[in-house]
């Protein structure tokens, strides 16, 4: 329920195996569908970071009627003998400048002009960059393992909005 069928890849297989995997680590964020929220009037904009050798990360940003609120979690990670936890889930308001400022990075970006996917091999170890937008009855999610300059911009000014620490691999 958090993907639409064949969203990312013509290929039922590996667009199957592809939201599956995505929806695992949003429900173990304990995060909502935005597919299923996307009748909602509110905007929200959600980045899944899933790192191979780090801790995953999701930040949220979205509106609650005038308010702009942030929400990023992170989960452990996963061990042969222990499972990835929810390790942080906090959220704040946004400054209205914070969500301007975001929202006109997010414009230029075009992100609801972009493909899907960038169309490139999928790599079996690295970062997957995930990002949904859902605003009046519209649901976009894009992915990216090497994003270009200005999509990974987005998911970084989100990151940075979010407080954490993070690394990034080169």
């Amino acid at each position: 329920g958090y993907f639409p069928e064949q969203v990312l890849y013509n290929d039922l297989q590996q667009d199957r195996a592809t939201r599956t995997r995505y929806a695992r680590y949003l429900s173990q964020l304990q995060e909502p569908s935005l597919l299923k929220q996307s009748q909602n009037p509110a905007t929200t904009y959600r980045f899944l970071w899933v790192r191979s050798f780090r801790s995953t990360i999701v930040v949220r940003l979205w509106t609650d009627g005038e308010r702009k609120m942030l929400t990023v979690k992170e989960l452990t990670k996963q061990t042969p003998d222990r499972p990835s936890e929810l390790s942080l889930n906090q959220t704040r308001v946004l400054s209205n400048d914070e969500w301007v400022n975001f929202t006109n990075l997010s414009s230029q970006t075009c992100l609801w002009n972009l493909p899907n996917t960038s169309g490139a091999p999928v790599a079996m170890d690295g970062e997957w960059w995930v990002l949904e937008e859902m605003s009046d009855n519209n649901y976009q999610v894009t992915t990216r393992q090497t994003p270009d300059d200005a999509y990974r911009e987005v998911c970084l000014y989100m990151l940075r909005l979010s407080g954490i620490s993070f690394e990034l691999v080169e």
